[in-house]
């Protein structure tokens, strides 16, 4: 089995199995593996950390049992 370098090629999912290419795919056998990556679209901007920090909203743990468990994982480490 010989190793081929990927062909990267845009499109758009437009059906549960089918993919609409934007490129046209040069130089392929027959039988091709696909591997959908969703891409970002150039309208919908990039989403900061402290946005989606925003919308997640605060946890339902109070400060107490966020100290205990720090506690237990240090207690759990091997000293030196």
């Amino acid at each position: 089995m010989s190793l081929i370098d990927p062909i990267i090629l845009k499109g758009k999912l437009v059906g549960p199995r089918v993919v609409q290419l934007t490129e046209t795919p040069h130089d392929v056998a027959e039988e091709v593996e696909v591997i959908l990556h969703p891409v970002q679209s150039a309208d919908q901007p990039e989403e900061t950390v402290f946005e989606f920090l925003a919308k997640v909203g605060p946890g339902t743990r109070s400060r107490e049992e966020i100290d205990q468990q720090i506690a237990e994982e240090r207690d759990a480490w091997d000293d030196p």
